[in-house]
């Protein structure tokens, strides 16, 4: 969506997703549930905090497999993965488990999919395709200039709102950097 103007005359950049309609999708499979608001409007918040200073367009995305950053792209997003398996898949002394469960934690976008995470076993590869999967989201979007193989700089997201996002991210005028925002009736 373009940007728009507020009642208070700010642009912000809103994102097209509408979260009613999403709720409601009929499809097999498709409706969202709360979580995945609360990781939408959680990632709008991250997005408003990053130092609008280091905000720009990179053309190709990273993301596109013709990107010649693509490696660096895909690279970081397995280092994530991989450091999560290891954290999640390596004891520790009972002294020392509630800092590893505060660091695995941190390594979700909302907390309701940490919550997910653990009803579904805490696999130390969680799926990334199928029902449920989640995706390693860089909080600061690759095709705006956000670090590639910063691995503090990932969250697990549920991989349809972060692909939804994604796209609806597509033309954001990193010239300008406006705030993000969601649409009014996802409530954030």
């Amino acid at each position: 969506m373009p940007l728009v103007q507020k009642p208070d005359m700010t642009e912000v950049w809103e994102l097209n997703l509408d979260c009613d309609k999403k709720k409601n999708d009929k499809r097999p499979g498709k409706a969202w549930d709360q979580c995945m608001i609360n990781e939408l409007c959680q990632l709008v918040k991250d997005f408003n905090q990053i130092d609008k200073s280091k905000i720009k367009a990179v053309n190709p995305s990273p993301s596109e497999p013709s990107s010649s950053q693509y490696s660096a792209y895909a690279g970081g997003k397995e280092a994530f993965a991989t450091g999560f398996a290891k954290l999640v898949s390596t004891p520790v002394p009972a002294d020392q488990q509630a800092a590893k469960d505060a660091a695995i934690k941190s390594k979700f976008s909302h907390e309701c999919r940490y919550e997910e995470w653990k009803k579904s076993g805490s696999p130390a590869n969680p799926a990334r395709s199928g029902p449920g999967a989640m995706n390693p989201d860089h909080v600061h979007d690759a095709k705006l200039g956000g670090p590639l193989n910063d691995i503090n700089g990932f969250k697990w997201m549920n991989d349809r709102v972060n692909t939804g996002a994604g796209a609806a991210m597509r033309g954001y005028p990193a010239d300008k950097a406006p705030p993000l925002a969601a649409m009014e009736n996802c409530g954030c």
